[in-house]
């Protein structure tokens, strides 16, 4: 499975320095509210470490090549397996195959991490995992963005995601695999990530949520 840092002359491998894209209003775009809230702050000289859970995408790597930044993309929908058999193993089970699949360097910190809509394909046990494979790679500081629902009954948007501008997404055709649909309204989707609280959330017009996300504060991190 690939995980990688992404490269600008090959985006679907591995270490990358990823210069913003723009456009508005366009078929298979989605405007950002919160997603600027992530960057407020950030020196574009400093070193940003950033981890997608997902796959590489060349808008996002030109995106973030404003940015001294170094880009881990962790594809966890190439473990099909641990994705379609997800219902059937424990959470003791899910936290092994977690992190094989996401396969992330062991000394890595990352300053933010972006989910996507992930989590509506994952069950509670598997978020949990999920979150317990991040705890070791995040810090403080580290911020987190992601996509709910309002509901059970949002509409799934089956669409892959590359940042265009702080602003807004291109949605793109989903190579993903027929995963069965989970959606975890916000309420109980705060419950089950264990290491981040979600600081602020906006009901978007299609009826999912932007959530932008903060690590818990009573952690010791080191």
């Amino acid at each position: 499975m690939e995980s990688a840092s992404a490269d600008s002359r090959a985006p679907r491998a591995s270490n990358v320095h990823a210069g913003p894209a723009s456009g508005a209003g366009a078929p298979g775009r989605k405007g950002a509210r919160l997603f600027p809230e992530l960057f407020r702050g950030i020196d574009p000289g400093e070193r940003l470490k950033v981890l997608e859970i997902g796959r590489a995408h060349p808008e996002t790597i030109d995106f973030f090549s404003a940015y001294k930044c170094r880009l881990q993309f962790a594809d966890i929908y190439s473990a099909s397996d641990l994705l379609q058999e997800q219902g059937k193993r424990s959470e003791a089970e899910l936290a092994v195959a977690m992190r094989k699949a996401l396969d992330i360097p062991k000394a890595a910190k990352f300053d933010l991490c972006l989910f996507w809509d992930v989590m509506q394909y994952l069950t509670g046990p598997a978020i949990r995992a999920l979150c317990g494979v991040v705890e070791g790679h995040i810090h403080s500081g580290t911020r987190g963005h992601g996509l709910g629902v309002h509901s059970v009954l949002t509409a799934c948007e089956r669409a892959e995601y590359a940042v265009l501008s702080p602003s807004e997404f291109r949605l793109k055709e989903s190579r993903l695999p027929d995963l069965q649909y989970r959606p975890h309204p916000q309420a109980e989707l705060g419950e089950l990530l264990t290491v981040f609280k979600i600081e602020r959330a906006m009901l978007m017009a299609d009826g999912s949520v932007e959530m932008l996300l903060g690590t818990k504060p009573y952690w010791d991190f080191d």
